[in-house]
């Protein structure tokens, strides 16, 4: 289990006589483990806090400490995922105005930031921000002789997601996607 900054790591206590457990990560780049921290005898959880980097695997060991030896008994990998909005809609207001809507589960972001460029070839920039619990935004700055795409994405004070986007054109009387 994780949020943005931990991972919680869990196990089956099957020693007794156990000076406590040894626990230790790394990515899925990193050849050797590095120690993520220690825990008592009887444990069976530990929360590694760091600043989890969204879309990478993790690999995680626990080990029973016994005096001076540490004996592990396997790892477990596990892939962070900061999923970003996804179904990405977008609805006419007016003629200078639209609706983007989207579909969005995770729980820990700070909010949603919207960035939009014109077509051919312009560049992506911020036109607005949501609030965490919002899934619509509407712009109602639009130039209807133009296409534009837009992607949505939430963030946190740390890190960003993934972005869904859109492309949309004016149709004469409604904004509508293009395919």
């Amino acid at each position: 289990m994780s949020s943005e900054d931990s991972v919680i790591v869990t196990w089956t206590d099957n020693s007794i006589l156990e000076d406590g457990y040894l626990v230790q990560w790394r990515t899925g780049n990193e050849e050797e483990f590095m120690t993520a921290g220690q825990t008592g005898p009887n444990a069976t959880r530990f929360v590694h806090r760091q600043a989890v980097v969204p879309n990478v695997f993790y690999e995680y060991r626990v080990g029973t400490k016994k005096e001076t030896a540490v004996r592990f008994s396997g790892s477990i990998k596990t892939y962070l995922s900061f999923f970003g909005p996804a179904q990405l809609n977008v609805t006419g207001v007016s003629a200078t105005s639209l609706r983007l809507s989207w579909y969005y589960v995770q729980q820990f972001e700070d909010g949603f930031r919207i960035e939009r460029k014109q077509l051919p070839g312009g560049a992506y920039a911020v036109v607005g921000e949501e609030a965490r619990t919002a899934r619509t935004f509407t712009d109602v700055n639009v130039d209807p002789t133009k296409q534009y795409r837009y992607r949505v994405y939430a963030y946190t004070s740390k890190n960003m997601s993934y972005a869904d986007s859109i492309q949309v054109h004016f149709g004469g009387a409604s904004w509508a996607e293009l395919p």
